[in-house]
This record gives C-alpha cells, sequence and structure tokens, in this order.
C-alpha cells in the first residue's frame, strides 16, 4: 500500500533537508570543538526520493538511497565570535561516539510547495438508476406557417397505363390526289453455286451459262446453235419465266467474282449479261437487243481467286409484252490478244429495272 504524504509535510522535510545540510557543510571538527557535556547531537537519515526521515543511533545506519543529516541541540547560543583555530596538534587517539541527545524542538514549517498537474482521470462509475418520468408539459400554440418552398425537381415519369378500349370506327375520309408514278418493278438474279462458262478457237464453240430474271439457280454449259438457245427437255425450261403485264426494260446491272485463280497471258476475256426471251412463246431462245451489260475491267494476265468485275447500264426502253418468257444468259469472250481455250468459273449476279 501506498503512504500518501500532506504537501506541507514534504516542504517541512526538504527544508529540514537544507538545515542539516548547512550544519554537515560546518564540518565534524566544528561541531566537536562546540561540544559540551549539554549538547546533544541528533542523526537522522532521509529518503533523497521522498524526504521521508527516520532517527538512527548513527548514520552509518543509513540505507541505499538515503542521505543523511544531523540536529545539535543544547549549544551555548551566547557565546562570542569563534577565535581563529590554532595549530593542530599531534593527532590524539580517537575517542567513543558519546550517547545521543534528546530530539530538538520541530523547526518551523516551510513555504508551501508548487501544485502538482491533475491526475489520470479515473474510471467512469456505473449508470445511475433511470428516474421518474416528469409529467407531461402543456402543448404549446400553433406556430405561424412558414413561407412556401422552393418547387421540388420532376418526378420520374410514371409506368405507362393499360390501353384504353377502342373507339368507334370514324368517317372514311375523301380520296387523296394521285401520287407519282412509280419507280417500276426490280428483278434480282443470283447463279447460287458457282459456274463455268469456256471458250474455244474461233469462238464458235464456246459455251454460256443461263440464269433465272428472278430468284437462284443456273444451267452451265449451254451452246448457242444458230444464235439461239433450244431448252426443249432441259433444265433452262425450269429458269424461263414469264413477263406480267406489259413492261419496259430501263435498266440491267451485272456482277462477277472468280473463284478459280487464271493465268491469261497475252489474252483478254471481256464478261456479259444479256436478257434473252421467248415471245410466241415457245422453248426457243433469242438475245434482246440493246438488253446487254458489258461488265468492267476485262479480265486479263494473273487473275488471284476473287477477283471483281461488274455493270451498270440505264436509259433503256426495251418493250415487253406480257407471258414473254425470259432468261439471263451470262458469256465470257476473247475480246483483245490471243485466241485460247479458257474456262472461267465464278459467281454470277444481276438485276432488271422494268416500269
Amino acid at each position: 500500500m501506498h503512504t500518501f504524504r500532506p504537501r506541507a509535510l514534504t516542504s517541512l522535510s526538504l527544508a529540514t533537508l537544507a538545515t542539516a545540510t548547512l550544519i554537515a557543510a560546518g564540518g565534524a571538527a566544528q561541531a566537536a570543538e562546540r561540544a559540551k557535556p549539554d549538547v546533544r547531537v541528533i542523526s537522522a537519515c532521509f529518503s533523497v526520493k521522498t524526504g521521508k526521515i527516520r532517527i538512527v543511533k548513527n548514520v552509518d545506519r543509513c540505507r541505499r538511497g538515503e542521505d543523511h543529516i544531523r540536529w545539535i541541540r543544547g549549544a551555548d547560543r551566547n557565546r562570542g565570535p569563534q577565535g581563529e583555530a590554532g595549530a593542530s596538534g599531534a593527532s590524539g587517539a580517537v575517542g567513543a561516539t558519546g550517547a545521543a541527545g534528546p530530539v530538538g524542538p520541530t523547526g518551523s514549517a516551510g513555504a508551501a510547495g508548487a501544485t502538482g498537474g491533475i491526475g489520470p482521470a479515473g474510471p467512469i462509475g456505473p449508470a445511475g438508476a433511470t428516474g421518474a418520468t416528469g409529467a407531461a408539459g402543456t402543448a404549446g400554440g400553433v406556430g405561424p406557417a412558414g413561407a412556401t418552398g422552393a418547387i421540388g425537381p420532376a418526378g420520374a415519369t410514371g409506368a405507362v397505363g393499360p390501353a384504353g378500349p377502342t373507339g368507334a370506327t370514324g368517317a372514311t375520309g375523301d380520296v387523296g390526289p394521285a401520287g407519282p408514278a412509280g419507280s417500276g418493278a426490280m428483278l434480282s438474279s443470283s447463279s447460287g453455286a458457282a459456274v463455268t462458262t469456256t471458250t474455244v478457237l474461233g469462238g464458235m464453240g464456246n459455251t454460256v451459262t443461263v440464269l433465272p430474271i428472278n430468284g437462284t439457280g443456273s444451267v452451265s454449259g449451254v451452246s448457242i446453235v444458230g444464235g439461239t438457245i433450244d431448252a426443249t427437255g432441259n433444265g433452262i425450261a425450269g429458269l424461263a419465266q414469264p413477263i406480267t403485264g406489259d413492261r419496259t426494260l430501263t435498266g440491267i446491272d451485272g456482277y462477277f467474282t472468280n473463284s478459280v485463280a487464271m493465268a491469261l497471258i497475252g489474252t483478254t476475256l471481256g464478261l456479259e449479261v444479256q436478257l434473252w426471251t421467248s415471245s410466241t412463246p415457245n422453248n426457243i431462245f433469242a438475245p434482246v437487243p440493246g438488253a446487254t451489260c458489258t461488265l468492267g475491267p476485262s479480265l486479263t494476265g494473273i487473275l488471284a481467286i476473287g477477283a471483281v468485275a461488274d455493270c451498270t447500264t440505264t436509259g433503256l426502253a426495251v418493250p415487253l409484252t406480257n407471258q414473254t418468257q425470259a432468261i439471263l444468259v451470262v458469256r465470257a469472250d476473247i475480246t483483245a490478244g490471243l485466241d485460247m481455250v479458257t474456262a472461267l468459273s465464278g459467281y454470277w449476279s444481276a438485276g432488271l429495272k422494268l416500269s
């Protein structure tokens, strides 16, 4: 358990320590010189750290951490001034230490020491019991209305409500004016699979490929005999399609891309799409004059797979009567350079504009 000392007692101990220090400074020789039979010497040890004093018989009983002081009681205060010390005589034998004299009167209290720093806060005590609920206060009067606040932002749009019932049918409106003449019909054709056209020396034995005027399909290896194509008993008859109503052909478009690489060294191939018809109708088809589209560029030199040629012919005015059977013929012909045998493979497509 720790022993707490009042501040006044601590100050007293420090003052006593100061007095003891002055007495000790006078030297043991002067104390012995002034001693008389009625003089008493009190010895004490004090803690340097706490200032606590304990009376001892001899100061050699002081412990580690303690210093010592002595009080002299019974000295003659009326003695005259001390004369100068005489010459030192020879050292005599050391006498025995006399008995300790009585304790002198307690000195006056020293000045109060400085106030110490505030100690650390103690732990928070337990919460007290909840007090009884006080009586309810009377209701205050209604205050004046506050100013109108600013308009807040618009809220999110709500979900669309269910559709209402269908209203009654309105009266029929007036017939509007006739619109401008339409641009006419558009027919599109393609070979579907890759097809082959050939050339032979002199060109008389060249073969062509037949496409429908609308849709997908083809017949390759078709020969032209006497300037006509006979569809009797072969697949060409299945590709022929009739013209509905009296029409006018106003334009032709064509497109080709090869599917096999070729080396056309010293020769040039020209490509063409042409409309052929059987107006009787029957299975004999002949070319329609002026209904031709020549593709460009012409093919020559080393051709990698994917070479492209195309064409557009506009400004035509070729009449086509109702129920005329029609086909499209695509072909390749030697147009310049060496006349040689070739086999051109690729994909064809074409379009017809009718008014």
